[in-house]
């Protein structure tokens, strides 16, 4: 989740459960929530790096907590007058919401990490969605003009997050019983809907008619679209292809929007051949693998179809072959920014 998110949360929190408390604790509290990301270090080492290392470690419960207990202890020491249980509370409650949050998102993280590597994600908002961060902005706008209504404000806001979150619960349940009913009889490709336009495949372009006949499905995935409550992006693997379906959780409409083709023995090799690739298939459950001419010789990268916008990939793991097809330099793009690497031994 975004950090405005997570800061002006950690905020309400502080501020919904105490009558009148201090602003260290609701600065605490709101601190904490952006603590996790501590974990952003390691993005300059590689954005392959990152996204293993931000699965565990702060963003597991464990990590999460012990960065609570540690932020209270230095400010304790920093300042006697903060070595106090609100501070501590404060703390814990900041870094334990951040996760909360994270757990809502789009992504999926090891929350009991180091105990189990069981991986765990709601999928229940977007990244900055309008639906979350617009009450909270709201709620930070009231608490810093109308102080003396900053608790009544704080409360609302928390009470109408609670409520979108369990209609998003049960708006999720209603689509992938959709999808669920739409895979097992034969359909026909629509035109791709032009409103909330997002991953791989919002272009609105004409589909070529064809029918599928409802393969059985291996992996499935569902994630919110961006501002809106119904609308869902539900990702599905068969044995040969992958697909992408737009699914309204109250209509029960769906429209399977872009079919990509799985060749698991060239994503195997790809792994095998350097670490950013290897790192790819444990991350993503999606994953295909694009070839395109580099220089005096070819990438071979891997994508996942989540990180796709019309047909256009944002985020691509892999390495470069020379002219011989022998590896020379791991490779990860992340939009414009392409960071080369030596082949790790």
């Amino acid at each position: 989740m975004d950090p405005a998110t997570h800061a002006l949360f950690g905020a309400a929190l502080a501020i919904g459960a105490s009558s009148a408390p201090r602003r260290s604790v609701v600065a605490a509290c709101a601190g904490a929530s952006l603590l996790p990301d501590v974990d952003a270090v390691f993005m300059p080492t590689g954005w392959d790096r990152y996204l293993v290392a931000h699965e565990i470690g702060t963003h597991s419960l464990a990590g999460a907590v012990l960065l609570g207990v540690l932020l209270a202890a230095g400010l304790g020491w920093w300042r006697p007058s903060l070595k106090n249980g609100a501070i501590w509370a404060a703390a814990i409650a900041g870094t334990a919401g951040h996760v909360f949050w994270d757990l809502a998102n789009g992504g999926d993280i090891r929350l009991f990490w180091p105990i189990s590597p069981l991986r765990i994600g709601g999928h229940l908002a977007a990244m900055g969605d309008p639906v979350v961060l617009i009450p909270l902005l709201a709620f930070g706008f009231v608490a810093w003009v109308w102080r003396q209504h900053a608790r009544i404000a704080a409360d609302i806001v928390l009470l109408a997050l609670a409520g979108v979150l369990v209609a998003r619960v049960g708006l999720q349940h209603r689509a992938l019983e959709a999808h669920a009913r739409a895979v097992a009889v034969p359909l026909v490709w629509r035109t791709a809907p032009s409103r909330g336009a997002s991953p791989a495949h919002a272009s609105g372009r004409e589909l070529s008619p064809t029918v599928e006949d409802g393969p059985a499905i291996e992996r499935r995935a569902i994630e919110s679209q961006w501002g809106t409550l119904a609308d869902w992006w539900v990702y599905d693997r068969t044995a040969d292809a992958m697909r992408v379906w737009h699914v309204n959780g109250w209509t029960g409409d769906v429209v399977l929007l872009q079919r990509v083709s799985v060749d698991a023995d060239s994503v195997e090799a790809a792994a095998d051949a350097v670490r950013p690739a290897e790192r790819a298939v444990k991350l993503w459950d999606f994953a295909f693998v694009r070839r395109r001419p580099y220089e005096s010789g070819e990438d071979v990268l891997l994508s996942d179809l989540r990180f796709c916008i019309s047909g256009e990939c944002g985020v691509w793991f892999g390495g470069h072959l020379d002219a011989a097809g022998q590896p020379r330099e791991e490779v990860v793009i992340v939009g414009p920014w392409r960071m080369t690497r030596p082949i790790a031994r």
